[in-house]
């Protein structure tokens, strides 16, 4: 929301909650702008799958590279609920 960019709080987190809203919305170009922002402060699990999410269709094994850095970066974060997530979605990509 524009109240949580005002105060800069955790805005790599803002910044891939508007992307993941652009992609539901279908709106691939304002979620990547979104996510490129999201990206530059800091990579999460979080914006670094939507990034792979958002590849699947136009290139499938750089879309499951990323998600395998997703993984890693919920791992690392303890975030096994994440990790599980990440796997059965790209699964369902292939």
């Amino acid at each position: 929301s524009d109240a949580a960019v005002a105060k800069g709080e955790n805005l790599s987190g803002v910044y891939a909650k508007a992307a993941d809203y652009f992609i539901d919305e279908e709106d691939t170009e304002t979620a990547k702008v979104y996510l490129d922002k999201s990206i530059a402060i800091e990579k999460t699990h979080y914006n670094v799958y939507l990034s792979a999410h958002l590849m699947k269709d136009e290139d499938l094994k750089e879309a499951l590279k990323l998600a395998g850095e997703a993984m890693e970066l919920a791992t690392e974060a303890e975030k096994q609920g994440w990790v599980d997530y990440i796997k059965r979605k790209s699964e369902e990509w292939e």
